[in-house]
Parts: C-alpha cells; sequence; structure tokens
C-alpha cells in the first residue's frame, strides 16, 4: 500500500468516517498516482477508499482513460469504466497485438461499468455496503448541483466534506513525495542557470522565460509559473513575461519552477545586470536576513505565525522599517500554495515531513522588486533546505 494512503487510511479512523471519496485533480492524484495532466482532464473521476482494507480502493474513470489505466501501477484495487469511447481493434490477417494491448482490451471488456459517472459511483459505494454508513466526500471537485445529486442518491448516508481531511494528509509528505519534490528542485535549479548564462544586452523577458522552460522539459520536468522581470517590471507581484528587453543596471527576478510527476516547486531569485547600486544591496541585504532568520526558527511544534513574526521583524530591522506583508511562505506539493501558510494568523505547529517555501519579497510597485525564496523540509529538530543555490544578490557580467 503506498505510503500517502496509509496516510489517509490513518486519518479515516481519526476522523471516524466509513468511506473517503476523492474528486479533485490533487486528491485523485494524491490517491492513485495517475498522471496530473491526465487527471485534469476528465470531467470526473473518482478514488473511493473505504475504511475497510478488505473492501479495496476503486478507482471511477472514463473509458477514453482505459489505455492510460493500463499502463499505470497506482496505488487502487480495482478499476470501474464509466461510459463508452470508440476504441477499434485492428484488422488485419496479422495482429501485432502485445502484452500492453491485450491489457487495455482485457480492462476494456472486463471493467467497463457503462452508465454516467455519478451513477457508477452511487452503485459502487452501494455495492460496498456503505449507502447507510459515514462518508466523506471531497466537496473541491464537486459543483453544488453534482454535490446535491449525491447527497439525494445516497439519502440514508451521512455525508461531510473530507476536503480538509486531504489536505491535513498532503501537509506532511512521505519519502516518495520529498523525492519528487527534490527532483523538481533540480530541474527548476538548472533552468535558473540557463537563466543566468543566456542574460545579455537586449534579450527580452519571453525570451528568457522560455530558455528556463526548455532547460525544465530537458531536465524531464514540464513548466509550472515563470515570473521573471526586468527593471520596473520587477516592481510588480506576479509580472507576466514580456517584450520588454534587458539594459545595464537592471535588476532581474525570478519567481517560480516546474512540475515532475505532480509535485511543483517554488523557488525565487534576485539578479542585477552590472554592477548593484547602494540601495539595491542594503535592500536586498534586509530581505535576505529576514528569510535567513525565519529558516532557523522551522522546526516541529513551532506555529507557522511565529516564523511569519520572524521573518517580518528581522527585515525591519535589517533596513525596510515600513516593510509589510501578508505571508512570508507557505506549504507546496501538488499545488504552489497549500498549507500550512507562514501568515500571522496561521497558527498551525510545524511537522516533520512538512515541505515549505519561506520568503520575503519587497516591491516598491512600478519601480524595483526583490525577492528571495528557498524550499524547506521540517526535519526531526529543524530543517533541510531543499533547494542549494546561494542566496547572495547574484551580479551578472555584461555581455
Amino acid at each position: 500500500m503506498p505510503a500517502n494512503v496509509r496516510r489517509i487510511n490513518d486519518l479515516v479512523e481519526k476522523y471516524d468516517v466509513d468511506a473517503l471519496i476523492a474528486s479533485s485533480p490533487e486528491n485523485v492524484v494524491y490517491t492513485s498516482d495517475l498522471p496530473n495532466w491526465a487527471v485534469a482532464l476528465a470531467e470526473y473521476i473518482f478514488v473511493v477508499l473505504p475504511r475497510e482494507p478488505s473492501a479495496g480502493r476503486k478507482l471511477i474513470a472514463p473509458m477514453s482513460m482505459a489505455d492510460l489505466v493500463a499502463a499505470t501501477d497506482f496505488g487502487v484495487d480495482e478499476v470501474l469504466l464509466y461510459g463508452t469511447y470508440p476504441f477499434e481493434i485492428a484488422r488485419t490477417d496479422e495482429p501485432q497485438s502485445g502484452a500492453a494491448d491485450l491489457k487495455i482490451q482485457r480492462l476494456i471488456s472486463e471493467r467497463a461499468a457503462g452508465g454516467e459517472p455519478l451513477q457508477v459511483l452511487v452503485q459502487c459505494l452501494k455495492d460496498q455496503g456503505l449507502q447507510n454508513k459515514m462518508l466523506g466526500i471531497d466537496h473541491e471537485g464537486l459543483s453544488p448541483r453534482v454535490l446535491d445529486l449525491i447527497v439525494k442518491s445516497l439519502s440514508r448516508a451521512t455525508i461531510k466534506d473530507s476536503s480538509e481531511l486531504f489536505l491535513r494528509a498532503r501537509m506532511v509528505k512521505t519519502k516518495e513525495e520529498v523525492q519528487r519534490v527534490r527532483r523538481s528542485i533540480r530541474a527548476t535549479e538548472k533552468g535558473i542557470g540557463t537563466i543566468l548564462e543566456k542574460a545579455r544586452i537586449g534579450i527580452a523577458e519571453r525570451e528568457l522565460a522560455a530558455e528556463f522552460e526548455k532547460t525544465l522539459i530537458d531536465e524531464g520536468a514540464s513548466p509550472g509559473i515563470t515570473v521573471l522581470a526586468f527593471g520596473n517590471g520587477t516592481g510588480y507581484v506576479n509580472p507576466e513575461p514580456s517584450g520588454r528587453t534587458l539594459s545595464i543596471g537592471n535588476l532581474i527576478k525570478f519567481d517560480g519552477g516546474g512540475f515532475y510527476k505532480a509535485y511543483v516547486t517554488d523557488i525565487a531569485r534576485t539578479f542585477v545586470f552590472g554592477e548593484p547600486t547602494n540601495e539595491q544591496v542594503r535592500t536586498y541585504r534586509a530581505i535576505q536576513e529576514g528569510e535567513s532568520e525565519a529558516l532557523k526558527h522551522i522546526k516541529p511544534g513551532v506555529k507557522a505565525c511565529e516564523v511569519f513574526k520572524v521573518a517580518v521583524e528581522t527585515v525591519r530591522r535589517q533596513g525596510i522599517p515600513h516593510y509589510r506583508r501578508h505571508n512570508c511562505g507557505h506549504g507546496i506539493g501538488m499545488k504552489v500554495y497549500e498549507p500550512p501558510f507562514i501568515a500571522p494568523n496561521d497558527e498551525t505547529p510545524l511537522e516533520e515531513g512538512m515541505v515549505l517555501c519561506v520568503e520575503t519579497p519587497y516591491v516598491e510597485l512600478g519601480h524595483a522588486g526583490f525577492i528571495v525564496e528557498d524550499t524547506v523540509l521540517v526535519t526531526e529538530s529543524g530543517c533541510e533546505l531543499l533547494s542549494t543555490l546561494d542566496t547572495e544578490l547574484v551580479t551578472l557580467a555584461v555581455r
């Protein structure tokens, strides 16, 4: 049984539900390990996780995904395919079907449940004797109309929103999840290296962003968020790479990362194209110290809001007395922003195994923006930096 499913099972016991139903793309991927891009294409896809292990974990997916499901080694015991899809069997006197083709054909013929997705889900729950039990349904992947249809079809069941339970499970990462984050970080850092290599007078933001994303793909990852800006553009929080070109003395702000097997990275750095001014050095040093002190305070049991307070107070003390932030970081995993949030009102105690992004951005609208952000794993006694790039303000030679 995959480690993340074991975590879900532990929470099923804790929250006293008889079955969990995942419906949002992130939670379906988390409990099945199907590719995130494929899950996002399905209008409806569910994973049913009964409290009783002998009942078996069920994946309910569209018939069109039969080939993908057959090729995936995922953590479910049974697949139910709804709807239809015109898979054609090759008409030839010399069939070329291999083992993979035969597996798909067998899946289509043996696991086709027919009907509509909600009908298949409801019947699946009834077949497991769950029609009058306590069901935790992930509301995030369902519209109110669809949720209402499920509730009416299972009128004897008690249904509660399990979205928070899934988020709770995903906050603490398994070893496999951490490895995927590490791979995503390595690809992103390679891409940042490409930015440093390719920066030259006259290159446009979107050209340099494309070079970064090409490197991600070459490293086996896929693009996620790419915030890349020069000069005055760095003074915006989320600037989209544009046709603005690089000039001597410009700040370069990068923030973002790529996906590797559904897990995303969020790293940020600030560079100067040419020699930095004294003001740029002072401002960057203040936010760098804020991030550094925040990292020193991360360990199990410390509240997320306490880390926020350390970050903000340090930046103010180090040279930006008016510094303000709504957060100085966040959890990360399948989504860029996941709990806990390093924010003034988040009193979540940090736990070993959480993966966090810690950041201390500062922007002056339309003038200049500075950022440093790193990803860490909470360990037994503190935290481990997963991102490895130096946090110093990098000065790029003009070329």
